[in-house]
């Protein structure tokens, strides 16, 4: 058994422990295993050796390592800095003899250490980390509480179990009063930590990338993670294509963008959806086909640009979850310039033979330029999908046409593409996602890196229609989802969606929802009986719950009559100095009587009856 104090200390430890979880990639790794080493040796050190070092020196030694460290914030560096000397804190104070004070100051430090992580990370990692450190730091404080009155006395696992268990309670009590105000409170149009935009830390593969390799997005293929959601659309009976970029230009098995004009994109209606794109650490903003403006970015201050071949870029990386309200069409609406036309009738000078000679064969078959397209897509009819193409030498196009007919989408969409520009045709690659999983739990599309997909637009008879040769096939990733994993995702999607993309938007509707000139009397007076009897059951409850007697509450009851009538110095006696205390005086009896009680429930293998425990609440009651 341990003393209430004793619990409250090992409380504060584990509450470290998140302290050390939420700042590990933000703080220096000098100061992050400093914490490691000062956290177990400090633990063993007020468990067992109890030697301390002095406060002063202590206090000197941690001023002078905090003044380069405050010296070093700035807005470009602003987190590590002020992570460092928050573990630089908690070091000082673990290594301290601790007094119930200076418990109450570690779990402050661990609570700035924990909002760290909630700026930096809003992830649903984040909900967990706040939950586990609430109910540690209530629980805490609850104990130290308990101490104040019990002081250096031992208590038991049922009462441990019974403190934890209030902890928890209350700290959920919290959270569900803290919605009210989290709904209430203004928001702001773009995050307060909007300028701080850490590069780098979404280094992640996924299907959105400046460039197609051939061979690469195979690889992309077997990743199974989260890209985006979408919802407020109805895809059923439809493949969704996803635009993310356009390439005009092939060299050496490569696709980039040489084509770079770009605009400030103005919504030009269609129909309307909202996407919760993850970080990427890129700048595409991944679009349903055929996209026609996007009207506004929560969770990312930046500009939106618009580049030839109708897709969108922010003018940052993308390193946050950010939620974007976008509108799409059926067709595409953009035209297509003079420079775009010659850009995309382009031909590499060192391009196959073999593609030239099957361009020249399905020019002199076809005259016009549907049939030429028809013909194109049925000279691809024969071959097959795969996702990993053998090892080859020479030109990776040739192997796939001449030798292999075997390739994954890039390998179609490139050839494609060069064989209608060979037969006079503009063609563009797109790069992006083909597919979507519905989530019924949420009514709302996942699609995942797995769906990474690259096809081909062509400018035919002044309109752009796409023409994707790819034999249909099902990427590893959506094959089979459980329906554990949906459920999973439905937790993300309303975390995103509805915690950390909560907007003015959303917050409007709901006070207009909840709006008492929108209710009629009638809706009250139906419902009115039903809330008082819900309100009269709680308020029974807990007067039922408070009347429950124990010989913990029997003796604290009992400190409280004592304090009132002979000072406070009596609660920090001990039973033994309590009962030679009042030797001589009229209360000794009752107060004997009620000690024993108490003793005998908390340490004796033989506990104490109803009976016994009635009787000594009602000498209490005559104290």
């Amino acid at each position: 058994m341990l003393s209430a104090k004793e619990i409250a200390l090992i409380l504060a430890y584990c509450s470290s422990l998140i302290s050390l979880f939420s700042l590990y990639n933000v703080a220096s790794p000098v100061f992050v295993y400093s914490l490691i080493t000062v956290i177990f040796l400090s633990f063993m050190n007020d468990f067992k050796f109890k030697i301390y070092i002095n406060k002063t020196l202590l206090t000197v030694a941690g001023f002078t390592l905090a003044v380069p460290l405050l010296l070093s914030i700035n807005i470009a560096n602003l987190f590590e800095p002020i992570s460092n000397l928050l573990i630089l804190a908690l070091i000082i104070k673990l290594l301290e003899e601790k007094k119930e004070r200076d418990i109450y100051q570690i779990q402050l430090i661990n609570l700035f250490s924990v909002s760290i992580y909630t700026v930096l990370n809003l992830n649903i990692t984040f909900l967990m980390i706040l939950l586990i450190y609430g109910i540690l730091a209530v629980s805490s404080v609850i104990f130290l509480n308990i101490s104040k009155h019990t002081g250096h006395m031992l208590i038991n696992s049922n009462q441990v179990k019974r403190y934890l268990s209030t902890g928890i309670v209350l700290f959920i009590l919290t959270l569900i009063l803290s919605v009210p105000l989290f709904i209430i409170l203004p928001r702001t149009p773009q995050p307060v930590f909007g300028f701080i935009q850490r590069e780098g830390t979404a280094k992640i593969k996924t299907g959105i990338s400046s460039e197609v390799v051939l061979g690469k997005v195979g690889e992309i293929q077997q990743d199974k993670s989260v890209v985006l959601r979408a919802y407020n659309l109805n895809l059923e009976g439809k493949t969704p294509y996803w635009r993310v970029q356009v390439f005009d230009t092939y060299e050496k098995g490569i696709w980039k963008t040489k084509l770079k004009k770009w605009k400030v994109p103005i919504a030009q209606g269609g129909n309307p959806y909202y996407i919760i794109l993850n970080p990427t650490g890129e700048k595409y903003i991944p679009l349903l086909d055929y996209p026609t403006g996007i009207e506004k970015v929560e969770g990312l201050k930046g500009k939106i640009k618009k580049f030839v071949g109708t897709y969108f870029q922010m003018d940052r990386n993308i390193n946050t979850p950010v939620r974007i309200k976008a509108y799409y069409t059926e067709k595409i609406k953009d035209g297509i310039s003079w420079e775009e036309y010659k850009k995309l009738l382009e031909v590499p000078k060192d391009i196959s033979p073999y593609l030239r000679d099957i361009a020249d064969k399905i020019r002199r078959e076809n005259l016009n330029i549907e049939d030429r397209i028809r013909a194109v897509k049925e000279f691809f009819s024969d071959f097959e999908y795969t996702p990993v193409l053998p090892k080859y030498e020479g030109d990776p196009l040739e192997y796939f046409l001449k030798v292999s007919k075997k390739g994954n989408c890039e390998y179609f969409a490139s050839a494609t593409a060069l064989l209608l520009r060979l037969l006079d045709i503009p063609a563009r690659v797109v790069g992006g996602f083909k597919g979507a999983i519905k989530n019924p739990n949420g009514n709302y599309y996942i699609v995942k890196n797995s769906m990474a997909h690259v096809w081909v637009e062509a400018f035919v008879n002044n309109r752009w229609i796409r023409i994707d040769t790819t034999p249909p096939y099902t990427p590893p990733g959506t094959k089979e989802v459980s329906r554990l994993e949906l459920l999973k995702d439905s937790i993300i999607f309303f975390w995103y969606s509805n915690i950390v993309n909560f907007s003015t938007e959303h917050q409007k509707n709901i006070l207009n929802s909840i709006n008492p000139k929108e209710l009629k009397n009638t809706e009250i007076k139906k419902y009115s009986p039903y809330m008082l009897l819900i309100i009269a059951t709680i308020f029974t409850l807990l007067i039922l719950k408070d009347r429950k007697r124990t010989s913990t509450k029997l003796y604290l009851h009992l400190l409280k009559k004592l304090e009132k009538k002979f000072g406070p110095h009596i609660r920090y006696k001990t039973p033994t100095q309590i009962l030679d205390y009042l030797k001589g005086r009229k209360e000794y009896s009752y107060v004997e009587y009620i000690i024993d009680v108490y003793l005998r429930d908390r340490f004796s293998k033989e506990k104490v009856s109803k009976d016994e425990l009635r009787k000594a609440f009602k000498y209490l009651k005559n104290l």
